[in-house]
């Protein structure tokens, strides 16, 4: 689902350079898969509309007690009083407005989705430059793993 999202957005933007860093076994999820893919395909959108051309994103996907994918972008940042309101419904941040179009819905709604499947969600600024956008997904376990 990662690289079908990464795929679909590199298309749609090709003056961007996507990168998905992700191990082959990542482990499965508790979660719906369009929905998963929706939140992804929403936070690179995001990253590809306040970054530069020619910036780099990246999807990184790691597991531990839960499957983490984060969305790293060169692009403008988030400031902190922005990152507590970014996920609120028709929020944009009054520096970026003039950057690119946008509602200020794809953000709540990935917001609602992860929830929903018992995840969490958050948006901060990188110390370098750009954004880390990034969700939490609890881990499947089969019968037979410990837990």
């Amino acid at each position: 689902m990662l690289r079908r999202a990464v795929d679909a957005e590199a298309a749609r933007w090709p003056a961007r350079r996507f990168e998905l860093d992700a191990p082959r076994n990542l482990p499965l999820v508790l979660g719906e898969e369009i929905y998963l893919e929706q939140v992804v395909r929403n936070l690179l959108t995001n990253a590809a509309k306040y970054s530069d051309l020619d910036s780099v994103i990246v999807v990184e996907a790691r597991a531990s007690d839960d499957v983490v994918v984060r969305v790293l972008d060169e692009g403008v940042g988030i400031s902190e009083a922005d990152a507590a309101r970014v996920f609120e419904l028709f929020y944009r941040s009054p520096a970026v407005t003039r950057k690119a179009a946008g509602a200020g819905i794809g953000l709540f709604v990935s917001r609602h989705l992860i929830e929903a499947m018992g995840g969490r969600i958050w948006a901060t600024s990188r110390p370098e430059r750009g954004a880390d956008v990034g969700f939490a997904m609890p881990r499947h376990r089969l019968d037979d793993e410990a837990f």
